[in-house]
Formats: C-alpha cells, sequence, structure tokens
C-alpha cells in the first residue's frame, strides 16, 4: 500500500465511525446514515482498490483518477444537498400548516370559552 492508500483509508474508516457515532448518540437518523454509510464504503472501497478508480476514469475519459474521484465526490454532494432541500422544503410545509391549525384552534378555543356559561361569572 502506498501512502496515498494509507491516508485515504484512514480517512475514510475515521468518516465511517464519525457516522456510526452520529448515528449511536441519534444525531443522525438512520433513514440519512444509509446514504453517508454507502459513501463512506464507497471511499473505503476506493482506496484500497485503486485500480478500480483507475478503470472507472479510464472509461470516462478522465486522465488522472484524482479527478475522477473529486467528480464522483461533487456528484455525491449535490446529491445529498437535493435530498436535504427536498427535506426542507417539506418541513416548512408541515411548519405552516401546524402554524395555521395552532392558531384556528387556538381562536376557536377562545371563541368557546366567551361561549360558555362560567365565562360570566369569571370576569
Amino acid at each position: 500500500m502506498t501512502w496515498v492508500q494509507i491516508c485515504s483509508l484512514s480517512g475514510s474508516l475515521f468518516f465511517l465511525a464519525l457516522i456510526l457515532f452520529a448515528v449511536r448518540k441519534e444525531k443522525l437518523q438512520e433513514a440519512y446514515a444509509l446514504i453517508w454509510l454507502f459513501t463512506g464504503c464507497l471511499l473505503i472501497v476506493l482506496s484500497i482498490f485503486t485500480r478500480l478508480l483507475n478503470l472507472l476514469a479510464g472509461i470516462m475519459g478522465i486522465q488522472t483518477p484524482a479527478f475522477a474521484l473529486l467528480l464522483f465526490l461533487v456528484g455525491g454532494m449535490l446529491l445529498m444537498l437535493f435530498q436535504c432541500s427536498i427535506i426542507i422544503s417539506s418541513l416548512r410545509t408541515k411548519i405552516t400548516r401546524l402554524t395555521e391549525e395552532s392558531t384556528l384552534l387556538k381562536e376557536e378555543l377562545e371563541q368557546m370559552r366567551k361561549n360558555s356559561p362560567g365565562a360570566a361569572n369569571d370576569k
């Protein structure tokens, strides 16, 4: 193994451990951890089998395997950012709906308090 492989393998293993630690401490939900675990395992495979990265770079017409890896990482990050944008949009819609429902329930509760028979005695 070369020095670069050892460094990349160490970094990939650290990344994988970080993901598992975040899941264990409930900082990252399992559904999202699967994507990150897949990414970590892919980085480990590419760190060990550098010929695979050379082959992929050759197929894509990229002269340097490091540029192919960079392209894969940027593409993966874009996909993850897109997924985060979808989740944020969904949560924003839910928050808006909950705020509206909360306001309506508050108004309904105030209306019920005004119309209750003991409301005159409370004042």
